[in-house]
Order: structure tokens, then sequence, then C-alpha cells
């Protein structure tokens, strides 16, 4: 499973480079990358759900540190287009104050779920 679930974050990761995204992406490109990823994301799903991990390291494994890896870049260019699709048409100050509304609502959003995504920065031990 972990080889799969590389070798398909391995494509992704190579579409982006294809593409050569920087930081500017466009509607179209984050569109063209949720379309790519999407079949990737349901195949490994689909895989998961008919497989049996031999150890409960391994499964611990895929599911905090391989799936996220994959899910994360779905979910970015989903943020992306979103953002681009709702932009309003008009002047500097407009689209500027659309944008900054944007930002504080990722703020707010990563502040109130910040247990979450620390959560893989921890290294859990059990205590005897």
């Amino acid at each position: 499973m972990r080889t799969i679930a590389e070798e398909m974050l391995s494509r992704i990761n190579a579409e982006i480079k294809l593409l050569n995204y920087d930081n500017d992406i466009t509607a179209d490109d984050a569109l063209h990358m949720v379309k790519f990823i999407t079949p990737l994301y349901s195949q490994l799903r689909k895989l998961v759900s008919d497989y049996v991990f031999p150890t409960n390291e391994e499964e611990v494994h895929f599911f905090k540190e391989i799936k996220p890896n994959i899910l994360d870049k779905y979910l970015y260019f989903s943020k992306v287009y979103s953002i681009e699709m709702k932009c309003p048409i008009g002047n500097n100050e407009i689209i500027k104050e659309y944008l900054n509304q944007e930002l504080e609502e990722l703020t707010r959003f990563f502040r109130d779920n910040l247990d979450f995504y620390q959560y893989g920065s921890f290294n859990w031990q059990v205590q005897n």
C-alpha cells in the first residue's frame, strides 16, 4: 500500500512540476490539479478499504503520514480554485479587500483547529 500511495504522490508532484506552478496559480491551473488528483485519491480510498495492513504501525504511518500528503494537495488546489472563482471583478481595492477576508477566514480556521494540524508534529508515546 505504501508503495502505491507514494507512487501516486510522485505522480501528483510531477504534474505540479510539469505545469511549473510557482505561487501564481490560476483558477484553470487549480481546476486541472483537482481533476488530476481526484481519480488518484478515489483509487487510493478504494484500495485502502479492501486492504488489511500487516501491522498497526504501518496503518498508523499510512493514515498519519502518507494519506495526508495526497489529501493536502487536493484540499490546497480546491481552495485556490474556490478563492479564484469567487474573486470579484473590480479595481485593486475591491480585490484586495476580498483576499484579505479570505485570509482572515483561513487564519481563523487554522487558529480554531490548531490542535488538529499540530497533531502531526508530536511524537506520542504511551507511558507505563
